[in-house]
């Protein structure tokens, strides 16, 4: 009886990501994507992401608020992706691997804690300024991929409703 009631309660707790919780960023883009798999900040131009899901890859442009197809492949085993117009391999992350930067090289880290005691893994994800705010910013099951942009202008975060792309006021 106390388990189901226990159930219950982590159920009603679950926040959606909650880009207003973001101290310092503003969401500039969203949009779903059925069969998300994988994504990548391009080098140098970070506004734009590249997005491979089970039905093809493409570049998201998150300022512009474009979408478009690409010709490419990726190894799911090197976590790299090869796309047409870029000589080197991009680093790839997502549900199967891969990782963003936690922290955006100033000011905020994102932190987690994952409550592992229920069938599926509940993950409670933090954004903390300076070590002095800490806001809840997530909370659910396993989202696919988090994490800032190499300079930090930038964080994403991409679960089963999609992808949100937050960028730094002052960037």
């Amino acid at each position: 009886r106390y388990r189901k009631k226990h159930n219950e309660m982590s159920y009603k707790d679950f926040q959606a990501f909650t880009a207003e919780n973001c101290q310092g960023y503003k969401k500039v883009y969203e949009i779903s994507i059925g069969g998300f798999l994988y994504l990548a900040f391009l080098p140098v131009d970070y506004q734009k992401i590249l997005c491979i899901s089970s039905e093809y890859m493409s570049i998201i442009d998150s300022e512009k608020g474009q979408v478009t197809p690409i010709d490419g492949d990726y190894d799911e085993i090197e976590l790299v992706a090869m796309c047409d117009g870029y000589d080197s391999p991009i680093p790839i992350a997502g549900q199967y691997g891969g990782s963003l930067p936690l922290y955006n090289g100033k000011d905020i880290r994102v932190t987690m804690a994952k409550d592992q005691s229920e069938e599926y893994p509940i993950l409670t994800i933090y954004w903390e300024e300076n070590k002095e705010t800490r806001t809840q910013i997530y909370k659910g099951y396993l989202p696919c991929i988090f994490g800032f942009s190499p300079d930090g202008g930038y964080y994403v975060h991409a679960d089963d409703g999609g992808l949100i792309v937050l960028k730094r006021n002052s960037y």
